[in-house]
């Protein structure tokens, strides 16, 4: 179910097409809000690769990233995570050059400590920011914005997003007819999150990958 579909399918039901404007800030809320709802898997990003050169203390972050989970070095070996605070007093002074061992985060980036003695190759588990496809089929990266995008789950679950998004428009109406569909959204997140996400026993999880151009 493509973004136009929904438009058109709120506006039939109750609103009108001068509104359209506003339907769309109400379906991309309740599209935020289904991202954030749970750790869907499709959020999670494993063992993508980095390379830091000699001299270099720093990894520029994409815009996709939006909370690095795990830095390895080339060898997988995890390296030690330092709050910000703690890093600054840490590497106040200029330190001797090595392979780094710890780092922390800041403005987008990940700070290595010590500064990176030669190139190596790093790996990172990510959780990624908000996207959609696109007509193409394609990552894009934050909510829904032309007419042939659509959401980033299973098609069997687009729906949901319209009774939320009705919802949210009689809501801001004041029309007390918005609480059967606001029940109507809850319900079939509910329904999604027993389907789509993993089992709760043990089970191998494959996570997608992905490329920094996402």
């Amino acid at each position: 179910m493509v973004f136009l579909d929904m438009i058109s399918e709120i506006i039939n039901f109750r609103f009108n097409q001068t509104q359209d404007l506003y339907v769309k800030r109400w379906l991309n809320m309740r599209e935020q809000q289904v991202w954030a709802a749970t750790e869907w898997p499709w959020k999670k990003l494993t063992n993508v690769t980095m390379q830091i050169d000699a001299g270099d203390s720093a990894l520029d972050l994409p815009v996709a990233v939006r909370r690095v989970i795990n830095v390895y070095d080339q060898d997988g070996q995890p390296l030690s995570w330092i709050p910000p605070d703690e890093f600054a007093s840490r590497n106040r002074a200029v330190a001797p050059q090595g392979v780094p061992s710890e780092y922390t985060l800041s403005s987008n980036q990940i700070i290595l400590s010590p500064t990176s003695a030669g190139v190596y190759d790093f790996s990172i588990d990510y959780e990624r920011g908000i996207f959609h496809y696109d007509g193409s089929n394609t990552k894009a990266n934050g909510p829904m914005s032309v007419d042939t995008d659509y959401p980033a789950w299973d098609e069997a679950w687009h729906w949901i997003l319209v009774p939320g998004a009705m919802a949210t428009g009689l809501k801001m109406e004041n029309d007390p007819t918005w609480e059967p569909l606001e029940q109507e959204f809850v319900t079939g997140l509910d329904a999604m999150k027993e389907d789509l996400l993993p089992p709760s026993h043990a089970s191998t999880l494959q996570y997608g990958r992905d490329t920094f151009g996402n």
